[in-house]
């Protein structure tokens, strides 16, 4: 009895509940003859060779088969904007945005003051606002009528015999033939203030009372 006890104990250690595995020599010997540098044998030990593969990549890259994973990509991103274009409160749905009844109010009472006021310049064509020197003209052809009669440097030579087209995008191509449309228009240099006044906005100083 106490023999069958002690072979059941040594059947049951854990040791012998392990499972066993059994290792062929050929196993072991390609395990042994297996090289590690192998692994590095493909990679490139030249800046040549590392282009090559640079340009293979590439190419791999721009290949037609990666289009169409770009393209649903693409999609999938215009859908997704669609959606959250659709589903904001001031779309309609045809998909075009819909401004707040204030905002619109705004905006056109701005475009239809701004169409009111404004007339064309009459050197230029540009738009205009104010009379400056005599004669309806814009901001631009204003300062540089300005300028010159301040400066004196009044004696122009057109190169082109005087037969320049002054426009909005020409103005500033020919001093002399815009000075000439400036005068032929009305502006009058007498009005600018020159010497001690030039660059004085407002009232002119009063004089002083010696009584």
């Amino acid at each position: 009895m106490f023999d069958s006890l002690t072979g059941l104990k040594s059947s049951s250690s854990p040791m012998n509940l392990v499972p066993k595995f059994e290792t062929q020599e050929s196993d072991i010997s390609a395990f042994s003859s297996y090289d590690d540098q192998s692994i590095y044998d493909d990679l490139p030990t030249t800046f040549e060779e590392f282009v090559n593969l640079l340009d293979q990549l590439q190419s791999q890259l721009d290949s037609p088969t990666a289009s169409p994973i770009q393209d649903n990509d693409f999609n999938l991103e215009n859908q997704q904007n669609d959606c959250a274009f659709s589903s904001s409160p001031n779309s309609s749905e045809d998909g075009s945005f819909i401004f707040p009844a204030k905002i619109r109010r705004s905006s056109s009472s701005a475009s239809s003051r701004k169409s009111r006021d404004t007339e064309p310049c009459g050197v230029c064509g540009d738009g205009a606002y104010h009379i400056h020197y005599g004669v309806l003209t814009c901001e631009g052809c204003k300062g540089f009528f300005k300028r010159t009669v301040q400066r004196g440097n009044t004696d122009f030579t057109c190169k082109k015999k005087g037969c320049c087209d002054i426009s909005f995008l020409t103005r500033s191509l020919c001093r002399p033939c815009r000075w000439k449309k400036c005068l032929d228009i009305g502006m009058s240099p007498n009005v600018v203030r020159s010497g001690h006044l030039a660059g004085r906005r407002g009232k002119l100083p009063r004089r002083r009372s010696y009584l």
